[in-house]
């Protein structure tokens, strides 16, 4: 509920209301059919775009497509991020002698501290962030996406 309810503050209270009635709807069952866990998933993506209407469609697409919900795959990931050593991580990325690009969308509604520490972190680092974007910028905005890495490719020439 936390990525729903900090995704929806930017968006009017009409709008946000009937996201949040049913994700409360859903997370209050005892038990979910196939059909209510995908919508209750495709929710939660919804506001990873910048715009939930359509992050509701792209979510809904992803889940028809056969992307798989891993639970396992996420708890995995989950436990080997919070057992990284911050500084050991910043140490590993200070010493990497490469430019690197960091691309960003400016309506994701994950924190960008972590992009903040790594782009201190990096020794030869440009950000780019993609204004129309959530994120998924290569759903969302792939020519605006494109082009930064074009023009960042053609700077190190």
């Amino acid at each position: 509920m936390a990525t729903l309810e900090r995704a929806l503050p930017s968006r009017t209270a009409a709008e946000a209301r009937p996201w949040l009635a049913r994700h409360r709807e859903l997370t209050s069952l005892p038990q979910l059919t196939a059909a209510e866990e995908q919508e209750l998933v495709a929710l939660k993506w919804s506001t990873d775009y910048a715009d939930p209407h359509d992050g509701l469609l792209h979510a809904t697409e992803m889940l028809a497509s056969g992307f798989p919900i891993n639970r396992l795959c996420s708890r995995a990931l989950n436990e080997e991020l919070d057992a990284l050593d911050p500084q050991r991580l910043e140490r590993e990325c200070a010493s990497l002698a490469i430019p690197v690009l960091v691309i960003e969308g400016a309506r994701d509604p994950r924190p960008s501290e972590s992009l903040d520490s790594l782009t201190r972190a990096l020794r030869s680092v440009d950000r780019v962030r993609l204004d129309k974007a959530g994120h998924y910028p290569w759903v969302e905005a792939p020519g605006a996406l494109g082009r930064a890495i074009s023009e960042w490719r053609g700077s190190l020439a």
